[in-house]
């Protein structure tokens, strides 16, 4: 019996020297760097958090799988996912900003994700970058940069989205019209359509979200870029240069001229949107996130144009509006390395190429859109973001946000019928009031 007893301890002595003393084969190592399915300290199981953003049911579901197929990869971790919508997502991160950041969550970048790192809330991402070259290199440069804080990584882009003016191929033909290359050009193409009964631009900013899209894009065109820049530090800027004078009245052109479809201030974008699928109007301005809404909704056929510079203008044309969607970590994770891992995970070729397919949201990773995962037009769509020499983001997430309420409602007083340099009066009043507050 001594002799069993001892063969039995001798045994179980070896298997753990082989296995652990859990009796669980260890787990190999992962890209990351830490263990599969532990944080690499102690092999203790990982629980994440993960607060995203698509909610709706033509999302979702592309997320939960990855969710499965990432936490099968790793066995031990566990992630917890909260999808909210775009407003909600706003919300919610504006009021844990203070408190408890989910290891991962959606962010924007600009300003809207500066303030979390300035207040030293993201991870520096940079290291885990600089240590996997072909992850770094898989990535379109000029949308890894919107992520940069102070010269470092804080975030990783998952997808981007650029901003178009589409157009319903068959009125244009009716008239003989073709896409422009000036702004004076789409001016004369407003006027044609106007003169004819048609509707050019279909416009509803009862969610003033939409007409941020229209002022970022102005004051792209019509404010030299470093002036702008410098004004959406909400430290210095102060809104004064006369170029976001003219873009706002760019917009109130567009109105008064009746290019814009009627009661613009009570309809919102889902509904002009509808209208134009319904081939209710001749043009709309959106982003090619929204292209594969118009691939299975519109009734007829269109295609899209690239928003023409304006003669005269200061501001830059080498720019395209439009922006990343990106995730941050939390600087207190306590798995900082598997939290890096899922993201990692979430940007491979592989999975990017997956999303694009699977949802029609357009990803940022280099040869991953191609016609046999969306449209020969967003592949097109992609190509020309290609060619600019970066991207404007949305200017309600650019700028700091009372700056960029204040904007927003500048746009609808406008509508309204208020004069554009009063109306920038209460932007630079808020200007003020944040360089103050930063002091």
């Amino acid at each position: 019996m001594k002799k069993i007893a001892f063969l039995l301890a001798l045994a179980l002595f070896t298997s753990c020297l082989l296995f652990g003393c859990t009796g669980k084969p260890a787990a190999p190592a992962s890209t990351g760097g830490s263990a599969a399915g532990t944080d690499g300290a102690g092999g203790q199981p990982v629980t994440l958090t993960f607060l995203n953003k698509y909610p709706e049911d033509n999302y979702r579901p592309y997320f939960e799988q990855a969710i499965r197929d990432f936490e099968a990869l790793h066995p031990g971790v566990t992630i917890q996912m909260e999808s909210v919508s775009d407003e909600q997502i706003k919300d919610k991160l504006r009021v844990i900003a203070g408190g408890e950041l989910p290891d991962i969550f959606f962010t924007w970048p600009g300003e809207f994700q500066r303030k979390f790192d300035r207040a030293g809330l993201t991870l520096d991402v940079t290291s885990y970058l600089d240590a996997d070259p072909a992850w770094q290199s898989g990535f379109l440069p000029a949308v890894l940069e919107t992520g940069v804080y102070e010269g470092r990584n804080h975030s990783i882009p998952f997808r981007y989205s650029a901003m178009f003016i589409l157009y319903n191929k068959a009125i244009f033909e009716k008239y003989s019209l073709s896409e422009p290359k000036t702004y004076e050009e789409f001016l004369n193409i407003c006027e044609t359509l106007k003169q004819n009964g048609e509707t050019p631009l279909l416009f509803g900013n009862a969610q003033t979200w939409y007409g941020a899209w229209y002022s970022g894009t102005f004051n792209q065109l019509c404010v030299p870029y470093d002036t702008k820049m410098n004004d959406y530090n909400p430290a210095v800027g102060e809104f004064t240069d006369p170029g976001y004078i003219q873009a706002l009245q760019s917009i109130v052109d567009l109105q008064t001229k009746g290019y814009f479809s009627p009661n613009v201030l009570s309809v919102d974008y889902y509904q002009a949107r509808e209208q134009f699928c319904a081939g209710q109007g001749a043009m709309i301005v959106d982003a090619t996130s929204q292209f594969s809404i118009y691939e299975e909704n519109c009734a007829e056929d269109w295609g899209f144009f690239k928003v023409p510079p304006i003669a005269g203008a200061k501001g830059s044309a080498d720019y395209i509006t439009g922006g990343a969607e990106a995730y941050a970590i939390s600087a207190k994770t306590q798995a900082p390395d598997m939290a890096v891992e899922f993201v990692k995970f979430l940007t491979t070729k592989e999975q990017a190429y997956k999303m694009t397919q699977e949802t029609g949201l357009p990803n940022p990773i280099i040869g991953s859109i191609d016609e046999n995962n969306s449209s020969a037009r967003l592949v097109e769509a992609i190509d020309m973001v290609n060619q600019y020499k970066g991207i404007a983001a949305w200017l309600d997430t650019d700028v700091e946000a009372k700056v960029a309420d204040a904007f927003m409602t500048a746009v609808s007083d406008c509508l309204g019928g208020k004069d554009p340099a009063e109306a920038m009066k209460s932007v630079q009043a808020a200007a003020k009031e944040v360089r103050d507050s930063q002091g």
